[in-house]
């Protein structure tokens, strides 16, 4: 077996995960591969458990919500291959073809610094530059076995940000990694407002408590950004010109990205959504940070995950093995 592609499950019945399947079924890698699903435990649990069962020396790892051109399984194979001095590659999510106006919305801000802070776990910019990261997203990621087992694999605490905390461990082994924008998962996004909302504010959750439970989660951008809102909210009492003035400066950048949008994608809606997203992004993300400090540190797990299936598929891509 040349590689074993890990998917964690909360929902077996969820039908993106068939979804998911189909796309690795029809890989046009010309190897063998199995594709391990495990279900229940939370999302570092799942993964270590996928890398004890797994059998081949490279293990590949994508969300039940993503899925996977053709080419993708045989592209981050030959990039792990061509670059020896990497423990891990990875690539980007981006919405489906044929999304709704909200999903390229997303898509759009997520390709800004002012929406992702050029991080790889939400960046959707496929035309920028391959580059050594300080992290990959295991939506779309393939790793060296033996290098994770070598750093303890993933810390089982940790229900978000897990494969950050990885990517921290590997990095003070003195391992690379390496980002490949052009190497992409299509990435089901957010069916509406609400929805695109209680996402951003779980993550604002999710770092808060990894930065509580390990202080190298501390990311200067973000600190600075978050710094400055709190910074203006202090100063609205003292000098409420130069707060008016910032929070103007925000809307006007904001709205003329989304300008930008709708000219380039001929959509009048994005000129709209936008600027909305950006707004909803940075307040849902900013009060989940602050429910983090209630919630505290991720704490030991009491379920455990399970094998839920298992498939193998021969050279001849899109073939069951078994």
């Amino acid at each position: 077996m040349d590689i074993s592609i890990i998917i964690p499950v909360k929902n077996p019945s969820d039908p993106s995960l068939h979804d998911c399947i189909e796309g690795l079924r029809n890989q046009n890698f010309e190897g063998d591969y199995e594709v391990l699903i495990i279900k229940g435990g939370n999302v570092s649990q799942a993964r270590n458990l996928g890398l004890k069962l797994a059998v081949a020396p490279i293990v590949a790892f994508i969300d039940a919500d993503c899925v996977a051109p053709r080419w993708w399984l045989s592209s981050l194979y030959r990039a792990i291959n061509e670059n020896p001095q990497v423990a891990g590659v990875g690539g980007l999510g981006i919405s489906p073809p044929n999304s709704n106006t909200l999903a390229k919305a997303t898509d759009y801000v997520y390709s800004t610094f002012l929406g992702s802070i050029g991080k790889a776990s939400v960046l959707s910019n496929i035309n920028s530059h391959q580059r050594y990261v300080d992290g990959l997203s295991c939506h779309n990621s393939m790793f060296k076995k033996d290098i994770l087992l070598k750093v303890k694999k993933f810390d089982e605490r940790f229900e978000l940000n897990e494969d950050t905390e990885l990517c921290l461990k590997l990095r003070k082994h003195g391992y690379r990694l390496l980002l490949l924008p052009r190497i992409y998962v299509w990435h089901k996004r957010s069916s509406n407002l609400k929805s695109f909302f209680k996402h951003l504010f779980r993550y604002g959750v999710g770092r808060q408590r990894s930065i509580l439970t390990n202080y190298e989660f501390f990311d200067r951008k973000l600190v600075f950004f978050i710094g400055l809102i709190f910074l203006l909210v202090f100063s609205l009492s003292i000098t409420p010109w130069i707060t008016a003035f910032f929070i103007l400066l925000y809307f006007a950048y904001t709205a003329l990205l989304g300008l930008r949008a709708a000219l380039k994608e001929k959509s009048f809606k994005l000129m709209l959504y936008v600027p909305a997203l950006f707004l909803i992004e940075h307040s849902a993300y900013l009060l989940g940070m602050i429910y983090g400090l209630v919630q505290g540190p991720w704490k030991t797990p009491h379920h455990q995950p399970e094998l839920h299936r298992h498939f193998a598929f021969p050279v001849r891509a899109g073939e069951r093995k078994k």
